[in-house]
């Protein structure tokens, strides 16, 4: 497999051949890994920022967490957009995942506020299939009026 093409600034513009690098490919999306060790192998991190904790790129991203969203780890920039949509009392969340991740644990926990003590484990969450990826699913019904998620994610 050869490079593939990023955006530099994913704000401009795409037919302007300045805001084009070429990046290795993220094989959590494209040729697919044995897990978390084989994708940092592939990745090509610097020593001493290929932990799951370490951001060597500085986008906030954890190199798990970009692990798990198919992202690069080398090149910062957000990670693909999770989408809430309300129904009435109920909430569906979809976070779209990278194909793959037997090896990875992915949780959603619910708060009505940001307090840190605030957030419990909400269940049933499923990974469904989606074109390059796979997609984590989660409905919520609440009379809370308002609520918030946060995912975690951890190594098996």
């Amino acid at each position: 497999a050869g490079s593939v093409l990023v955006r530099r600034l994913e704000t401009a513009y795409g037919n302007d051949v300045a805001n084009w690098r070429a990046a290795p490919p993220s094989p959590a999306w494209s040729t697919g890994t044995a897990g978390f060790a084989d994708w940092v192998a592939v990745q090509s991190l610097p020593a001493g920022l290929d932990g799951p904790d370490d951001d060597p790129d500085g986008d906030d991203l954890p190199n798990l967490v970009e692990y798990a969203l198919g992202t690069l780890p080398l090149v910062a920039g957000p990670g693909p957009a999770p989408r809430v949509s309300p129904f009435g009392d109920r909430v569906e969340l979809e976070v779209p995942l990278a194909l793959g991740l037997e090896d990875l644990e992915i949780g959603v926990l619910g708060s009505v506020g940001l307090a840190a003590d605030g957030w419990t484990p909400i269940a049933g969450a499923v990974r469904v299939p989606r074109a390059g990826g796979q997609m984590l699913r989660l409905g919520v019904t609440s009379d809370a009026g308002q609520g918030f998620f946060r995912l975690t994610f951890r190594r098996r």
